[in-house]
């Protein structure tokens, strides 16, 4: 950002940091007086409409409330700069908790690593990318901390940990399902090892759970409907549709199904996702009521496509995931000169920084290829011990996982794995520093013995 004088920014930057001043003041209203007495138009159930409908009159799609608080508290302490270098911190915060005092007597190789991650893998790229995406790292990076050193830290650290872990968790609907999974390969692998406490149960319990709680409270006292994942955008019929399976299924059932998919598009639906969710034909510009009807029929709908069309909606998820896998670079970020009054991205005049995004899109990738090898080199040259293993285990599950959840019930594209792809690089680097200091301390015990 510093160098191209450019921001990191998307379409949903706007959403979030609107969707937060919006989140702000309607707590500050309900925490002063009611909002009637302070102007906010309500619906007829007393829900902000702010909250649930656009400027244009368009239904609101799901956003994390905790994110776009945080991003916009962020922003206006310090601007777009402010978001970016927060997330950074965070970031930073999170991979010194897995920098043992092992690894610190090798400081040479955590030098060469750091410049490594710094200067050629998407780390600093994603977390001053003015989104939510870094978090979903932060999740992965969490259950490799669960299985390892969780016993190990004092009161504050934990606290810490959890509050970054748990906060993850919430900035976006899809990583609540991937802190399950991260979370329960860890406690599943200390249980294979022997080495599960008290501690690391109640941890994983708080972090899975907190997400959930947040959402469902904070949907139940603003949006009077309780849900884990508030005004969430069908993002998994959509795919479906998009590869055949629900298409086809709706053609030979409706209109007898009596789907609200019927109802809402008859003959009419299209095999297209950017249709589907964000035209003006799309579900959003459905009547409320509708919306929300396709939401609570969207698993049924998705189950008997699967049952009905099983082999092809299976090719089509593993097809996604695997794809997902090798999608690591940075083609999705936009460029901006600076974010308007309105939160509006300002598309950059200079085409310097998309140059740069450009370059570093065919390094990232060459530079994660890199770190496995290395990885895999440092293994079969110094040996691993358990709890490495257990680690490498619970990022390899993660990685998979995270392209499951996101490529495979969305759409396989680069950030998704991008995001997360900087962890194999970090972890890398310091099982190297480990390992190099293990073998130095082995020779040392030896030549004292011969002593």
């Amino acid at each position: 950002m510093f160098v191209s004088g450019q921001l990191l920014t998307f379409y949903d930057t706007r959403s979030y940091l609107r969707g937060g001043e919006k989140i702000w003041d309607i707590l500050f209203q309900l925490l002063s007086t009611s909002t009637a007495e302070q102007g906010t138009a309500t619906g007829s159930e007393g829900v902000p409409t702010a909250l649930t409908e656009n400027e244009e009159g368009r239904n609101v799609s799901g956003r994390s409330f905790p994110y776009s608080a945080f991003a916009i508290t962020a922003f206006k302490i310090g601007g777009p700069v402010g978001l970016a270098l927060a997330q950074a911190a965070i970031a930073t915060i999170m991979i010194a908790y897995l920098v043992t005092r092992e690894a610190r007597q090798s400081p040479l190789i955590l030098a060469f690593g750091a410049v490594f991650v710094a200067g050629v893998t998407a780390l600093p790229w994603y977390s001053t990318f003015l989104m939510p995406d870094i978090f979903g790292a932060f999740v992965v990076l969490f259950g490799i901390i669960l299985v390892r050193d969780i016993d190990h830290f004092g009161f504050w650290a934990t606290f810490l940990l959890l509050g970054i872990a748990g906060f993850s968790a919430t900035a976006h609907y899809g990583f609540m399902p991937l802190m399950f999974g991260v979370v329960l390969v860890a406690l599943v692998i200390r249980l294979i090892r022997s080495r599960l406490s008290w501690k690391s149960i109640i941890a994983g319990f708080v972090a899975v759970s907190f997400a959930p709680l947040i959402n469902l409270g904070a949907s139940s006292a603003v949006l009077k409907e309780p849900s884990m994942a508030p005004r969430r955008l069908p993002i998994i019929l959509s795919r479906s549709i998009s590869d055949g399976p629900a298409l086809w299924y709706l053609q030979e059932v409706c209109p007898d199904a009596g789907y609200a998919m019927c109802d809402a598009y008859g003959d009419n639906l299209k095999a297209n996702t950017n249709w589907f969710l964000w035209s003006d034909e799309g579900v959003l510009s459905l009547p409320k009521e509708q919306l929300d009807r396709i939401r609570d029929e969207e698993f049924a709908v998705v189950w008997g496509a699967f049952l009905t069309y099983p082999i092809e909606q299976t090719q089509s998820l593993f097809r996604h995931v695997y794809l997902q896998l090798f999608r690591v670079g940075l083609s999705e970020i936009q460029l901006s000169d600076a974010i308007s009054d309105s939160y509006d991205p300002v598309p950059a005049e200079s085409s310097y920084g998309e140059s740069l995004r450009n370059q570093f899109d065919y390094v990232i990738p060459i530079a994660t290829l890199a770190s496995v090898v290395i990885l895999i080199g440092a293994v079969v040259v110094f040996g691993i011990t358990a709890r490495w293993f257990d680690m490498l285990a619970v990022l390899a599950l993660g990685y998979l996982g995270n392209a499951a959840v996101f490529g495979g019930l969305s759409a396989p594209i680069d950030r998704y794995q991008g995001r997360t792809a900087w962890l194999i690089p970090v972890l890398a680097f310091l099982f190297l520093a480990e390992a190099v200091t293990r073998r130095r301390h082995a020779r040392r015990a030896v030549q004292t013995m011969h002593t």
